[in-house]
């Protein structure tokens, strides 16, 4: 967990059940902040654990860590807010200015075309760079394992209180692990009946 940089002021396991937050026909390439949630291909516990409510990440946990950090680097106008690299899943807040459209360096050695800044060119680059390293390092067999589910959830955060309730949740992730849904070893009677999270309050 970490934030990188000021948020600037805004105005105005296992989970069949979890819809995506996407909406219909909303541009992501727009100008504002976004909270993002990316499971791991089949919810595996492959980053690390969580002891006493605090997150301990293996290698293949440190590489999701650092390469996150990257992409205020390797796209224009994009800023990292509040993240948490959970044991089988990620949480950020994304925040996205108006920019022009900036060329994108070699992903490990792949030269990229230029790319307008959005969510899904993002998040498509971060899990292909986590992915991409994590084979380098022989931490994922390529021809066995996918890293990432091929979709994540997005939420465009629309006020100031909306942005305060998911940095608290993002914050109390490791705390609450024992009780989080995405926690395969959580028993279903431990969770909370709740069907929306706190932070959609």
């Amino acid at each position: 967990m970490m934030t990188n940089g000021k948020m600037p002021h805004m105005h105005g396991p296992h989970l069949p059940n979890r819809h995506t937050l996407r909406l219909r026909h909303y541009d992501y390439s727009r100008p504002g902040a976004y909270f993002i949630t990316i499971c791991t291909n089949r919810r595996l516990c492959v980053f690390g654990d969580v002891r006493d409510g605090v997150v301990f990440l293996n290698p293949l946990g440190r590489i999701v860590h650092n390469t996150w950090i990257e992409m205020s680097e390797r796209f224009a106008g994009v800023y990292l807010d509040l993240f948490a690299v959970m044991p089988n899943h990620f949480h950020g807040i994304l925040m996205l200015t108006d920019s022009a459209q900036k060329h994108v360096p070699e992903l490990d050695e792949r030269p990229q075309a230029t790319t307008p800044t959005s969510v899904p060119a993002v998040i498509g680059g971060f899990k292909s760079m986590t992915a991409m390293r994590a084979i380098k390092e022989g931490l994922v067999a390529e021809h066995r394992l996918r890293l990432w589910q091929r979709n994540y959830y997005e939420h465009a955060i629309r006020s100031d209180g909306s942005l305060t309730r998911i940095r608290e949740y993002i914050d109390d992730n490791p705390a609450q692990w024992s009780l989080d849904r995405e926690n395969p070893w959580c028993l279903p009677s431990a969770r909370s009946t709740e069907s929306t999270e706190i932070w959609m309050v």
